[in-house]
């Protein structure tokens, strides 16, 4: 038996080509320079104690694009000054 390798979430559509389709994965990038820079300060804190919680909740992904957003905030803030 020789069957080409596929990805999983093509099982089914009806496609015997054995290529695979791709998918857009990634969000578009949000736009933070409408904020000043006290509100970016305050945003990270709120979404600091968010991730904290959703990391003690084990919601480890809700935690990680917490951190991603965090960071971004961050660099927005260099990016100001």
């Amino acid at each position: 038996m020789n069957k080409p390798i596929t990805d999983i979430m093509d099982v089914g559509d009806g496609s015997s080509d054995g290529k695979v389709k791709l998918r857009l994965v990634a969000e578009s990038s949000k736009k933070y320079s409408a904020f000043s820079t006290p509100q970016i300060l305050q945003r990270i804190t709120e979404l600091e104690k968010v991730m904290f919680k959703a990391a003690k909740d084990l919601e480890f992904e809700k935690a990680a694009n917490f951190r991603d957003e965090i960071e971004a905030y961050r660099a927005q803030i260099i990016k100001n000054s």
